[in-house]
């Protein structure tokens, strides 16, 4: 991919032959590797009966010492209902068996409806960020219901549902839009700084456009409507 100084992208090549065919064992091997071993339980800090967190430790064979990032994406349900939850953990591990932990939120697991039995995917990098191993479709211990996390508190702002106006923008006065600004309407109850962003178009036939942008503001309490760029 090619990007412009503002990250805009201005061309793209895929399926490029390299020069000859490289076998995996010419590279170096991973110094740490994911051994498939998972532990889970729920964790109530507040004790109020119900769980704030669930808790995943990831197994990890250090081969060589450094610092390492354990990252969790997606719990599942028995019927592959995706579970939206992220979180990860940044450590520094010796060498040998090590179990590194990582909290999945609570709330956003209740929120979803959906009772996890698996963990969608756990990611092992190191500390630039080389991804080193993975694992799909991992069983916890055991089937949990939604209902033992903490529900969420109702949300400072959420978004209507409503467009409110869109329009071509020409800022060089060339006769072409520069920009389609889309104004987005958001109800606030509680004032603050919000960010509103908007990823990708489609067409009538649902071909979709990558593109994207985003809006920061201070929002008072009520309706309020953010406009969003998008490059044109």
């Amino acid at each position: 991919n090619l990007y412009d100084e503002y990250y805009y992208p201005l061309d793209s090549l895929t399926d490029v032959p390299l020069s000859r065919e490289y076998n995996y064992t010419e590279f170096d091997r991973p110094p740490a590797s994911l051994t498939g071993t998972i532990y889970d339980r729920g964790v109530d800090t507040d004790g109020d009966g119900t769980f704030d967190f669930l808790e995943v430790g990831v197994e990890v064979n250090v081969s060589t010492a450094g610092t390492f990032v354990v990252e969790i994406s997606g719990l599942l349900d028995s019927a592959y209902g995706y579970i939206s939850v992220w979180s990860q953990n940044f450590t520094y591990l010796d060498v040998g068996i090590q179990v590194v932990y990582v909290y999945l939120d609570g709330p956003t697991i209740y929120s979803s409806g959906f009772n996890p039995t698996n963990v969608s995917n756990i990611n092992l990098y190191d500390e630039y960020r080389n991804k080193l191993g993975y694992l799909n479709d991992v069983p916890l211990s055991r089937e949990y219901n939604y209902t033992e996390f903490d529900s969420p508190p109702p949300p400072p702002a959420f978004l209507t549902g409503t467009i409110v106006g869109d329009r071509g923008v020409d800022t060089d006065g060339n006769g072409a839009f520069d920009y389609l600004e889309v104004g987005v309407e958001v109800n606030v109850t509680d004032s603050g700084e919000y960010r509103v962003e908007i990823l990708g178009l489609l067409d009538s036939g649902y071909n979709y456009i990558s593109v994207s942008g985003y809006e920061s503001e201070y929002l008072n309490a009520g309706l309020q409507v953010v406009d969003v760029l998008l490059y044109g």
